[in-house]
């Protein structure tokens, strides 16, 4: 019981400690990156980019790709055995099937390409934007971590509105992605 009760304390103490370390006189601030990413004008940019390419590049595809499973499977349930022509258009469904998927798996190659450059970006904004509110701000670090501390140290706000001021939009570049992607693809063969 007693061992319960110093466990206790101390996980209290320990909870209550980092807290007391953060004053405004402190050198330390705490953001949020989740929040400031999430709040992002940039970053909301990518993600909207992002779903609107997907959609425009998949749609129809996935969309035969059932079509044509559907019509395979039928095929598959009225088999009749020693069926050439059955058998072949069953092959020759299967192989469209797998060419569509293939184009999903390129599709999907594109787009995260493009996503990671624009993120990259917005990795150097963040970085510049960090840079910026600590010097105005005087503070040597700033923890990355949800507001668990005082509120005059969290410096999501200033980030936010620092990150959405150096990249208010981030246009992807898709067709770079694709050129990118196909040059990888014919340089390996």
């Amino acid at each position: 019981m007693k061992n319960k009760f110093l466990g206790v304390i101390t996980v209290c103490f320990l909870a209550v400690q980092p807290a007391l370390a953060f004053s405004e006189d402190s050198s330390v601030a705490v953001a949020d990156p989740s929040k400031i990413f999430q709040s992002s004008s940039g970053y909301k940019a990518i993600i909207s980019q992002m779903e609107e390419k997907d959609k425009e590049l998949n749609a129809k595809i996935k969309e035969s790709i059932q079509n044509l499973s559907k019509e395979r499977e039928s095929l598959n349930k009225s088999k009749v055995a020693g069926d050439s022509k059955n058998d072949a258009k069953i092959a020759k469904l299967s192989e469209k099937i797998s060419a569509n998927e293939n184009t999903l798996v390129k599709n999907s190659r594109i787009i995260d390409y493009a996503f990671k450059k624009g993120m990259g970006t917005m990795q150097k904004a963040w970085d510049e934007a960090l840079k910026e509110v600590a010097s105005k701000e005087k503070k040597k670090v700033i923890v990355a971590g949800p507001l668990w501390s005082a509120p005059e140290v969290d410096v999501t706000d200033k980030l936010i509105a620092k990150l959405n001021e150096k990249v208010p939009y981030v246009k992807l570049d898709f067709d770079e992605a694709r050129a990118k992607l196909e040059s990888e693809t014919s340089s390996k063969k």
